[in-house]
């Protein structure tokens, strides 16, 4: 039977028992709650106890605001490290979180976890993620993690392996439908990426990012590449900084579109690449007029509180719709 949680204290106490399945019960303001501490990640697999996260966590729509942590160990986040079990995450939204972690081992940091779990139907709307000591950091994970139907537009900056959504993926863990936005992903060393930082293997599917990307071997989508992406989308909020894939010749973008078109009512665009967008009733995305598209359950747990875009950012000026009135660009990647 899952454990209800209705308090910011009651959230905390999850490190009691990193192996419970857990439910949010209602919406959670930490700086109201707590005056502003710090919380400390649930299951780190740190000694002396070596507890990782092994339970299931069901926010069942509601939001967790404010949250701040600082933790300085093997991983970072509201949960550290999934090793074996279930690790699940889903149907949460973190807003303004505040998380910086100092990692000592290739776990990483991420708003949600360091490593590890997998993770749907969540978001992280505004604040900021960062990591020290070069290893992976992502707005939701920071490592290996499988993440489906989400969204981030909170700043992520990392010395390394820095993506708006995850830090590193490994084989099969990929992200699928996920977006980030408004906010920001820097590096001040080595790979960043709109949605991963590091992408080793898999394929990342149906994905975009308007973000600014910054760093070294930086992509709107992948700032390092050793799988494929199919149909994801990206905005050059960067001018010159990032490429269309990433640092790698070898991936090119091989269509270029005007963005008004991704204001079609219909949004065609998307579909006109295989494999296709589904924006069909019960689908994965849902139009919305004047604005770029947005998950499916974004009607029920966010009803869009929010432009990702202005669109008069994003009026073509040029004749060939791919130069625009703020010196952006558009493109799809697909294989």
């Amino acid at each position: 039977m899952s454990i209800e949680i209705t308090t910011a204290g009651e959230l905390q106490a999850m490190s009691a028992d990193p192996t419970a399945d857990y439910v949010l019960a209602g919406d959670i303001d930490w700086n109201d709650a707590t005056g502003g501490g710090d919380f400390e990640p649930v299951g780190t697999f740190e000694p002396p106890l070596y507890q990782d996260w092994s339970g299931s966590f069901d926010g069942q729509g509601h939001t967790i605001s404010n949250l701040s942590i600082d933790h300085t160990g093997w991983a970072c986040g509201i949960f550290g490290y999934r090793l074996l079990g279930d690790g699940t995450i889903r149907n949460v939204g973190l807003i303004d979180p505040m998380v910086v972690g100092n990692t000592n081992t290739l776990a990483g940091t991420g708003a949600l976890i360091g490593f590890g779990s997998t993770i749907a139907n969540c978001f992280v709307r505004g604040g900021s993620v960062q990591g020290v000591g070069g290893f992976p950091v992502g707005g939701l994970a920071g490592e290996a993690t499988t993440i489906t139907d989400c969204y981030c537009t909170a700043n992520v900056t990392g010395d390394n392996d820095s993506g708006g959504i995850v830090g590193k993926n490994s084989g099969s863990n990929y992200p699928q439908r996920c977006y980030t936005a408004k906010g920001s992903v820097e590096t001040s060393g080595t790979n960043a990426g709109g949605i991963i930082g590091f992408q080793n293997g898999g394929t990342t599917k149906h994905c975009f990012s308007t973000a600014t990307v910054n760093g070294a071997a930086a992509g709107y989508v992948s700032g390092k590449e050793a799988g494929d992406a199919d149909n994801c989308w990206w905005v050059d909020q960067t001018g010159d900084d990032a490429t269309a894939g990433n640092a790698d010749p070898g991936r090119t973008h091989n269509e270029e579109t005007e963005l008004s078109a991704l204001y079609t009512p219909d949004h065609a665009v998307y579909a006109a690449v295989s494999p296709a967008w589904d924006f069909a009733e019960g689908g994965d995305w849902q139009e919305i007029a004047g604005d770029f598209p947005r998950l499916a359950w974004e009607t029920i747990l966010a009803p869009v509180p929010y432009h990702l875009a202005a669109a008069e950012t994003f009026l073509a000026t040029a004749a060939g719709g791919q130069t625009f009135n703020s010196g952006q660009t558009a493109g799809i990647i697909d294989g």
